[in-house]
């Protein structure tokens, strides 16, 4: 799953699973793609370190930034989350 911001509405020949509906094996990577995405990611590609992370994503499926999932409580210590799970999950991106 991704939040994702584009210069266009129709994303036609992209394809689905591996590649989010964002790019295709033929334009994975192109910078002339102008995607930017924050991906809550759940399979491990061989790229990514596990399968549990956020990346920043900029005109390609490779995050160029990668963290852990989670949250800081009110005492200032970090909570992992796993994406992959069947709870609710309210997030957003700062």
């Amino acid at each position: 799953m991704a939040f994702v911001i584009a210069p266009k509405f129709s994303l036609s020949t992209s394809a689905p699973s591996k590649y989010l509906g964002l790019f295709n094996i033929i334009h994975n990577g192109n910078d002339s793609n102008h995607v930017f995405a924050v991906e809550f990611d759940m399979f491990q590609d061989d790229f990514d370190p596990e399968n549990n992370h956020v990346g920043i994503d900029i005109n390609s499926l490779k995050s160029v930034k990668i963290s852990q999932p989670g949250y800081w409580n009110e005492n200032d210590q970090f909570n992992k989350l796993t994406l992959v799970s069947s709870k609710r999950m309210q997030v957003w991106v700062d």
